[in-house]
């Protein structure tokens, strides 16, 4: 623009040589004006169109929910709550709560649960209420247990060895087993009774349980049931249980069972929570830094190959 106006000034400064003395004044007036009024609607237009280009401030939605379980962690993530903040315009107030009496959920805009049976109850505490509900998220029920005691059941032909997983083929023959001591089917030094902790779902949630599995080790529990999510997060947000973590072993019944983790909207923010947890980006973040599968069923296969886990799964529900 600022070339056409020169050009345009040295047309009408050609045309000027050729006029008589006395019209010259009356030309120069011109040639100021039209090269003045040509600069002027070149700036003009180059701030419309910067300011097209500017992206127009987000509306920040304050979406208040309860959560169950071990969703804490998560939720309280600086990435993850910046991420929803500056790409959706959503921020999450988020409460630990079981159940939720009718009293808690005033100004509650959704439910995320841990666990379908706890969705369950909440229908049976409010059958009338009218929400929107998906199971987004899921992860697949895992033993976790240590490196000898795993030798010890694949002697017993009740974990196979596949590949880098650790296949449990025969979980009744296990559960048979337990009352005898592990000493006794050839674990050495292995004094206590054999049996299969598992969390208390009034109480407890896997990660909680998967956190003293790990810190109080083999002796004090042998073999532990829980959610497979739960290595996941431990290895990628402290790093300095990864070595630990190397012997440690998940052992994956065949066939796989899932613990679903539903989200219910009960207004539409709740709503729009519900849609914004479906978005790619916000399911392979999830995914990859705490272990939630989510539609297609597949982790990171840096993460699955470091810490024994299949990449992908079935996704068919229990």
């Amino acid at each position: 623009m600022g070339s056409f106006a020169l050009l345009l000034a040295l047309a009408f400064t050609l045309a000027l040589a050729f006029l008589k003395d006395w019209k010259r004044p009356v030309g120069i007036v011109l040639i100021v004006m039209t090269v003045v009024s040509a600069f002027f609607y070149y700036y003009m237009t180059k701030i419309d169109e910067e300011a097209k280009i500017v992206p127009k401030a987000r509306t920040i939605e304050n979406i208040r929910i309860l959560y169950s379980g071990d969703k804490k962690t998560l939720l309280y993530d600086s990435e993850f709550q910046e991420m929803l903040k500056k790409q959706y315009g959503i921020v999450i107030d988020s409460v630990k709560a079981g159940a939720a009496e009718s009293d808690m959920l005033k100004g509650i805009d959704g439910i995320w649960f841990s666990r379908e049976s706890e969705k369950r109850e909440f229908d049976r505490r409010h059958p009338d209420m009218k929400y929107q509900a998906k199971n987004i998220f899921h992860t697949p029920m895992v033993l976790y247990s240590w490196a000898e005691v795993t030798k010890t059941l694949i002697r017993q032909g009740i974990v196979e060895k596949k590949q880098e997983l650790y296949a449990l083929l025969n979980f009744k023959k296990l559960q048979d087993m337990q009352g005898k001591t592990w000493e006794s089917i050839g674990l050495s030094g292995g004094y206590e009774k054999i049996r299969i902790v598992s969390d208390d779902t009034e109480k407890d949630n896997p990660v909680s349980l998967f956190d003293r599995y790990i810190k109080q080790g083999q002796l004090t529990y042998p073999l532990i049931s829980g959610c497979e999510n739960a290595i996941i997060e431990l290895y990628q947000t402290q790093p300095g249980y990864r070595e630990k973590l190397k012997d440690t072993r998940v052992l994956i019944p065949e066939p796989i069972t899932l613990n679903l983790h539903p989200f219910i909207a009960l207004t539409p923010k709740g709503k729009d929570l519900l849609v914004t947890l479906e978005k790619p980006d916000v399911q392979k973040f999830i995914s990859t830094k705490y272990g939630l599968r989510s539609g297609a069923g597949e982790i990171s296969a840096e993460v699955a190959k470091e810490l024994g886990l299949p990449q992908r799964i079935s996704v068919s529900q229990p």
